[in-house]
């Protein structure tokens, strides 16, 4: 009986041992990363060592469909060291939620199966808003109308915003109303954003019957037309209408520099008061809008990898180099995988990394990363 209850112990301690054993060490985790990244020996296992893959996707800044698949810990998913990969379906724009073909036309992207680093092109567009005056006003029962000459409607207005329509110079008239009296003026208006051909004046009289003209500098050459057949030159300058056969003139000055050429024009008059007299004033607002395009792949995979405060990419921060023939990915086959925790669906890719990694801070600072053995899962929405 002795004997029988000995081995009964042995069978228990076995079978209890036996529960305790851990996984074949030959099995393989279903996504990895075995690699090198410069001189530093690269691991990451899904499962082991409190990492995991996280899948997801999104509309990136470009409006982009990318899909996500990192290697995080499980317990805090912006901790470093952190490895991601990125999928950029480069024909997806505008709002759309979907993929632009299959998941598998997007991951052997039509390259030879293989995916460049995504760089983008900055475009800098300056935008303008021109606020208008019509110089002076009576304050009382005065009607202002303005046509900005680039097809939109007219505005009846004392002091309009206008942003234009198109570029190049563009005609822009008032017409003023007051008490009866009517008066209409035209300038034209080089509304090019930034352009630099806008030429302007201020003229006042005085009782000697002299019109005083100040123009803005930097031009090379001005040329005045004083209404009566009078010229004259110079940025500033003094013009006497001895006999005034009428109320009102109309002074213009064309101005030249470098190949532009801008035409300004302003009403003075005698025995009329000023307010019956239209002219245009304006001053211009300009904000600069960047905006992000890609370059043309038929896929690009992203590849980030940060440690130490210091993060790096598989293309560098600089716009001015095209980098789209950079491979950063080549792509080995893929399957399907079980949902993620958001109910989205996965799927699992392998392939080969051979790329260098720049430093988002300092383009000079690259390191090369290095895997031969990689599977990786991404989320996808169709």
């Amino acid at each position: 009986m002795r004997h029988l209850f000995f081995l009964f112990a042995l069978l228990t301690v076995f079978y209890s041992c036996k529960k305790k054993e851990l996984p074949s060490p030959t099995a393989e985790p279903a996504f990895q990363f075995v690699g090198t990244f410069g001189t530093q020996s690269l691991v990451y296992f899904g499962g082991i060592n409190h990492n995991y893959m996280q899948t997801n996707y999104y509309l990136d800044n470009q409006s982009l469909m990318t899909l996500v698949g990192g290697f995080v810990n499980d317990s805090c998913i912006t901790c470093e060291p952190e490895l991601k990969f990125e999928v950029k379906d480069v024909a997806v724009s505008g709002t759309g939620t979907n993929l632009s073909g299959t998941i598998y036309d997007l991951l052997n992207g039509a390259s030879n199966s293989k995916s460049f680093s995504l760089d983008s092109v900055v475009t800098n567009s300056t935008n303008e808003t021109f606020h208008f005056s019509p110089g002076v006003s009576s304050g009382t029962n005065q009607n202002f109308t303005w046509n900005f000459g680039d097809g939109t409607p007219q505005v009846q207005m004392m002091n309009p915003s206008h942003v234009f329509t198109g570029v190049g110079v563009k005609s822009v008239t008032l017409y003023s109303a007051l008490n009866g009296v009517t008066d209409t003026i035209s300038i034209p208006i080089d509304v090019t954003p930034g352009s630099t051909c806008r030429v302007k004046f201020t003229a006042i009289t005085d009782s000697n019957l002299n019109a005083i003209v100040d123009a803005d500098l930097g031009y090379t050459s001005y040329v005045w037309d004083f209404g009566n057949g009078a010229n004259g030159t110079g940025a500033n300058y003094t013009y006497g209408y001895s006999n005034p056969v009428s109320t009102k003139y109309t002074i213009t000055l064309t101005a030249t520099r470098n190949g532009c050429t801008s035409i300004y024009k302003r009403h003075v008059g005698f025995n009329v008061l000023a307010y019956y007299l239209a002219n245009i004033n304006y001053t211009v607002d300009s904000t600069v809008t960047t905006t992000l395009s890609p370059r043309i792949n038929a896929s690009a995979i992203v590849i980030t990898y940060a440690k130490n405060g210091s993060i790096y990419k598989s293309y560098k921060t600089n716009t001015s180099a095209n980098q789209s023939n950079n491979i950063s990915f080549t792509y080995l086959g893929f399957e399907n995988y079980a949902n993620n925790a958001n109910g989205q669906k996965v799927v699992k890719i392998k392939g080969n990394v051979d790329a260098y990694l720049y430093n988002v801070a300092n383009n000079n600072d690259s390191l090369r990363l290095v895997s031969s053995k990689l599977s990786v899962g991404f989320a996808y929405p169709n």
